[in-house]
């Protein structure tokens, strides 16, 4: 592994994930990949979640070499976390690299084509164009990289409540609270769902979709003409994609009980 140097690397990043890597993607060598990296000598390694790298020991043919890959989605929820309107997993998409930028807008730069997805392939076929602008970076010690960021829509959050036992609560008197103050939800409005009465609130904007949250949510009850407040959930979860199904698309529900 001395005699080589990094030639090139990726990195998958996910708004959904924040500052953590994004596991919800694979990278690889196409079976034509493998056969070009065979042939002149190069290297491919994933050197952590999100991130793969290319290295050499012997220059490429910088004309004519591509070298083809595949990305895949290894998590389902890829596609419910992701800002992609009309993505088909299963069907083909491109990928030309290098970029012309280092972070690349992986939504712009990913084209949707006609081609029929082959058994065993990810969704996106990524072509690195081998060039010399590639090698001198590498020989200058700076070798160029590709960061790909996705990002995530931004949902309004839905709670049904379902009440249970004798004690009665009217609507006025609900309060769905957010510790932090970061979020502001609607008054209480009763309605039904999976066959029950339920007490709904919905959150005054749009929410960015993250795998996680530091909010901190409360149900409470104003009682005595709001002179005295009853914790009804001193923890409410924060809603995650695909759990409930709400009606609206552009919302994110979660179910809870008190």
């Amino acid at each position: 592994m001395e005699s080589y140097r990094k030639l090139y690397q990726i990195i998958v990043k996910h708004e959904y994930f924040g500052d953590e890597p994004c596991p919800s993607l694979k990278l690889c060598l196409s079976h034509e990949g493998e056969a070009l990296a065979y042939r002149r000598g190069l290297l491919f390694r994933q050197t952590g979640i999100g991130s793969w790298m290319l290295l050499f020991s012997e220059e490429p043919d910088t004309k004519n070499d591509v070298l083809r890959m595949e990305l895949s989605v290894v998590d389902p929820m890829f596609v419910l976390c992701t800002d992609w309107p009309g993505f088909k997993p299963s069907d083909r998409y491109e990928l030309r690299l290098p970029a012309s930028e280092e972070l690349t807008d992986a939504i712009s730069a990913i084209q949707h084509t006609d081609k029929k997805r082959n058994i065993g392939c990810g969704f996106c076929s990524i072509a690195i164009q081998l060039n010399e602008r590639l090698v001198q970076a590498a020989r200058s010690g700076k070798p160029e990289e590709a960061v790909l960021q996705f990002h995530a829509p931004e949902k309004q959050w839905e709670y049904l409540f379902i009440p249970q036992g004798d004690e009665e609560f009217d609507g006025k008197q609900l309060r769905l609270e957010d510790a932090t103050g970061s979020i502001k939800f609607s008054p209480f409005t009763p309605s039904e769902a999976y066959g029950r009465k339920v007490w709904r609130t919905v959150s005054e904007s749009p929410i960015p979709m993250r795998n996680k949250y530091g909010y901190k949510l409360r149900l409470a009850a104003m009682l005595n003409n709001g002179k005295q407040k009853r914790i009804l959930l001193s923890q409410v979860e924060t809603p995650q994609p695909g759990r409930y199904m709400s009606e609206d698309k552009e919302m994110l529900r979660q179910v809870g009980y008190f």
